[in-house]
């Protein structure tokens, strides 16, 4: 009799530890599968109204009409292909093809740019970057991405700074390590005329590292 007792005691011990255990793992695995990836498109917008990013005249509609530019054009072309982004001057590090920066789609008075943070312009006279101070650095002079990610950051600052008035342009880090910024602002703003060796870009031209000069490339002026 005894020995039954001691049998069960264990058994529905062993049950409860097991079902604890289950129950733990199950809560566990739900936390982690609805939380937030940590990649940059987890990162603020920042929106500002800063003279220096605006220019008269300017055009949120235009913003728009910008990000479909960049639809048709490298979006299309490379989608979810894995590239490695950086300025003309820096070696490639990856297995991946390199991807010329800074990267600009313009429509009349709204231009996109895609820039690593490592060569935005932002010393004086130039203002600080928005949202600098939260997210200092240091950035690296590479980063492999997607246009797809770029694409779909572009439209995330468009349309979170859309619909404020007083400040309707701003960027977001892109990339696994943030270290990209996508970039939205007047087209003659004092910010976009600083932004150096812009490529500028309609057909999404393929530069890989053991080439001198880009093929196909082309000049577009809006």
């Amino acid at each position: 009799m005894m020995a039954q007792s001691s049998s069960s005691l264990r058994s529905t011990i062993f049950l409860t530890l097991t079902t604890c255990f289950v129950v733990t793992f199950l809560i566990v695995t739900s936390i982690a599968e609805s939380a937030p990836l940590a990649t940059a498109s987890n990162l603020d917008t920042y929106c500002t109204g800063s003279h220096a990013w605006l220019s008269p005249g300017f055009s949120r509609e235009h913003c728009l009409e910008a990000a479909d530019r960049f639809q048709y054009s490298d979006y299309a072309t490379y989608t979810t292909n894995r590239l490695e982004f950086s300025n003309r001057e820096t070696q490639r590090t990856s297995r991946f093809p390199k991807m010329t920066t800074p990267r600009r789609y313009t429509i009349s008075t709204c231009t996109i740019f895609v820039a690593m943070l490592w060569d935005f312009p932002n010393k004086p006279p130039l203002p600080p970057l928005p949202g600098a101070d939260l997210h200092p650095g240091p950035f690296e002079k590479s980063q492999v991405t997607t246009f797809k990610e770029l694409y779909n950051t572009a439209k995330t600052v468009i349309f979170s700074c859309y619909g404020l008035p007083q400040t309707p342009v701003g960027w977001q880090h892109a990339g696994q390590g943030g270290n990209i910024g996508v970039f939205v602002m007047a087209t003659d703003s004092l910010v976009a005329r600083n932004i150096p060796a812009v490529v500028y870009e309609e057909a999404g031209t393929l530069y890989l590292q053991n080439l001198t000069q880009p093929r196909g490339f082309s000049t577009v002026l809006v």
